[in-house]
């Protein structure tokens, strides 16, 4: 990849992450921070230690004006994904009672549940992966969580890819405003009373007031949609990496300890929320380069996440890599508030697949990658071969 090339980069290209290891590697040994001049212009924050500084850094790196690149003219914004402290600390004990490592653990059940049905509903040998399973699994998942119909399921996929379009282009489709009234329906149609996620919203309160109903709808739709992709993306990721390095399934399946260290390497390895924005708010010299109030840097996460400097054998999934220090799940005060119902569903998920199945990729289908924000496989075709 020539300098030009980066000069050109651009999330949204078909095919972009065809190759993305190299173009990461360019990313990060160009002097200073790499600048695309799409979008508006954009820096890149794609080694290790500047990916880490901005996370750390809110108050020069806004989040409060966008995350994404473009910046979304077709939704509100995200709460508290886009918003900044001190108000994003309110909003954020308003949701994570819900969200704390306790509770979560009390939903394996659950999990275990929506994890075997899937997989009692596979008939065939041959499979696309992602379709399956690993895409409808989060969609289930974060609906139980809400107190919502499974069978809505389809619908709020269809309206989250609407909605990924509708960034990439900046033209509306219509999903982000189907969501917003999805989730202010949500809302309206649930009682106060009660100690699960929307009702703790419903009653919240930020900066000494009652939040608003506004606030609240983009709160439940921030919780629906915020996992969809970067579960199914690193989950698909984990079991294609399994698929094609059988001696790592079967070294997960004699020692179940080692499932932990394995589903964090994954969620480095897959670096599923690959892209978001975030904006200077001042004059500053930061990673190398002079940042102008008002300029673009996109935390590059997938390129950070695979920085030799910080991780050892980078471009591998390693079950036991110590220490777990990746930043896929983010850093500071917008650290993914759904990281452990995130991981639950991972190990729930990969436990119950090597329990019943040896997997291989299947050689006469084809792989398909994703592109945007969150980029990764969204087509995996397997060979089930069930277990004793």
């Amino acid at each position: 990849m020539s300098d030009d090339d980066l000069r050109n980069f651009d999330i949204h290209r078909d095919g972009v992450r065809i190759g993305a290891e190299c173009v990461w590697a360019r990313m990060r040994d160009a002097p200073g921070m790499a600048h695309s001049e799409l979008y508006g212009g954009f820096h890149m924050a794609a080694k290790y230690a500047d990916l880490r500084a901005a996370l750390m850094n809110h108050e020069l790196l806004s989040s409060a004006s966008g995350i994404t690149l473009p910046e979304a003219t077709t939704r509100t914004r995200h709460i508290p994904a886009e918003t900044d402290p001190p108000l994003h600390r309110e909003y954020r004990m308003v949701m994570q009672r819900a969200l704390t490592p306790e509770r979560v653990a009390a939903l394996e059940p659950a999990v275990l549940d929506i994890v075997r049905t899937l997989l009692d509903g596979i008939k065939t040998e041959k499979i696309d992966f992602f379709s399956q399973f690993a895409r409808p699994l989060p969609i289930y998942v974060m609906l139980d969580f809400l107190g919502l119909p499974r069978k809505d399921g389809p619908m709020i996929d269809q309206l989250v890819d609407d909605l990924h379009e509708e960034v990439a282009t900046g033209m509306s489709r219509g999903g982000g405003a189907k969501l917003t009234a999805y989730a202010e329906a949500v809302i309206a149609n649930r009682e106060a009373e009660g100690d699960d996620f929307v009702s703790n919203v419903i009653r919240g309160e930020v900066e000494g007031r009652a939040v608003t109903f506004d606030e609240k709808a983009n709160m439940v739709r921030q919780v629906l949609i915020g996992a969809f992709d970067t579960m199914s993306l690193t989950l698909t990721a984990g079991v294609h990496w399994l698929a094609e390095h059988l001696e790592d399934a079967e070294r997960l399946r004699a020692d179940p300890s080692l499932m932990n260290t394995a589903v964090e390497d994954m969620v480095r390895f897959a670096s599923a929320s690959t892209y978001l924005r975030r904006t200077a708010t001042a004059d500053a010299v930061f990673g190398g380069v002079q940042l102008h109030k008002g300029d673009y840097v996109l935390l590059c996460f997938g390129a950070a996440n695979r920085d030799p400097s910080a991780f050892p054998e980078p471009d591998k999934i390693l079950l036991d890599r110590r220490p777990i220090n990746h930043l896929g799940f983010g850093l500071g005060v917008h650290r993914c508030i759904g990281s452990h119902l995130a991981k639950l569903q991972l190990r729930t998920a990969l436990t119950e697949l090597l329990a019943r199945y040896d997997f291989r990729p299947d050689p006469e289908g084809a792989i398909e990658y994703s592109k945007g924000l969150g980029q990764g496989l969204i087509r995996l075709p397997l060979i089930l071969s069930p277990r004793a």
